[in-house]
């Protein structure tokens, strides 16, 4: 656990543990979850997020609670057999982790051991550490979905023919594309529009969702330039747009932390088509870079409680104002200019377009 959680605090430890109690101050414990465990060992398949979650109530607090092993050495990640431990200092919880195989090899000896060593082949991932949140929940959406401005998406190249006279096109093919300006790069995303996003309240638009379908590399360029489809996730037809690739770097190890900009908004979206939403789905809420908002972001879900029935009411004409429910946490994950994609990290109470997110 040492050189896992160690992942999501390096360089921030002392500062989020300082930004923590001032936040929150000696006034305010960090809870225990019910039924907690004295020790864990984290197993493939683990995030973060959720190992946090079977010691603490909050489980975006674990970095106040956290205390880096001194026995580690370059504790950057945690592994499958780490074990972590829960020890109450001083009546404050603390968790520690610690590791047989700080190299991660297999090796479990003392400096000084001798060893034989014999050759032989094995295949091992480049990176088996425990990332924050579930990467094959969010991977999709780092590189294969973005949220464009109107303007982009006016000015964006256009497919305006397919090869041999097809109606659909896919990796391998070619495509042709007119554009209002010279294509300045090689590489390009192919995408076509889905969503429109607009504000629930002031009903400002948002942004435009582009679905990314495939990847193309310029050929040649001319009134009509030609471009090879070297990857497709869906059938390319005419009409569909270009943008320049803007790869990212996969990071699942975010630093969970409580938001320094404007907190408040809106669950706006939801993918996969559906209006209630739970546990481990991408939503779209409102606020952006425009908001200040940073991935890791963590929000909590509130529900006002509007839509009582009048017959439960004790005063039918009576205007109550109901106090804001909390029914969930979400962790931002990827911003844009006005919009940020989030995952549902905790469902208390069944989760509806338009609940409100703030402040936890």
């Amino acid at each position: 656990m040492q050189k896992g959680l160690k992942s999501w605090c390096v360089g921030f430890l002392f500062l989020s543990c300082a930004f923590g109690q001032a936040v929150f101050g000696e006034e305010t414990p960090i809870e225990l979850a019910t039924d907690h465990p004295t020790e864990y060992i984290v197993k493939s398949g683990d995030t973060l997020w959720d190992i946090a979650g079977f010691f603490l109530k909050d489980p975006w607090r674990w970095n106040e609670v956290w205390r880096l092993n001194p026995d580690i050495e370059n504790p950057n990640r945690i592994y499958p057999g780490d074990v972590i431990s829960l020890k109450i200092v001083n009546g404050k919880p603390e968790l520690n982790v610690t590791r047989k195989d700080e190299n991660h090899n297999g090796f479990s000896g003392k400096p000084g051991d001798v060893v034989k060593l014999s050759p032989k082949v094995h295949k091992s991932s480049l990176d088996n550490a425990i990332p924050t949140i579930p990467l094959k929940v969010i991977g999709p959406f780092l590189n294969h979905s973005r949220v464009i401005e109107e303007t982009t998406c006016a000015h964006a190249p256009k497919i305006v023919a397919l090869e041999d006279e097809r109606l659909l096109e896919g990796a391998g093919d070619i495509i042709y594309v007119t554009s209002q300006e010279p294509l300045s790069e090689r590489n390009y995303d192919v995408f076509r529009i889905g969503k429109s996003y607009t504000h629930p309240v002031t009903k400002c638009f948002l942004g435009l969702e582009a679905e990314v379908l495939g990847s193309a590399i310029l050929k040649t360029q001319d009134s009509l330039s030609v471009l090879l489809l070297t990857e497709s996730t869906q059938e390319i037809r005419i009409g569909d747009k270009l943008l320049a690739v803007e790869r990212e770097q996969v990071q699942p190890y975010f630093l969970p932390q409580l938001p320094k900009g404007q907190s408040d908004g809106y669950l706006i979206s939801v993918f996969g088509g559906v209006s209630q939403i739970g546990q481990h789905q991408v939503a779209v809420v409102t606020g952006g870079k425009d908001l200040g908002r940073r991935e890791g972001d963590v929000l909590a879900i509130y529900r006002t409680e509007k839509e009582i029935p009048s017959r439960l009411l004790a005063h039918k004409k009576a205007n109550y104002e109901f106090p804001k429910l909390n029914i969930g946490t979400v962790l931002v994950f990827k911003v844009f200019d006005k919009v940020s994609y989030a995952l549902i990290t905790q469902a208390k109470r069944p989760i509806y377009l338009h609940d409100e997110v703030g402040t936890p």
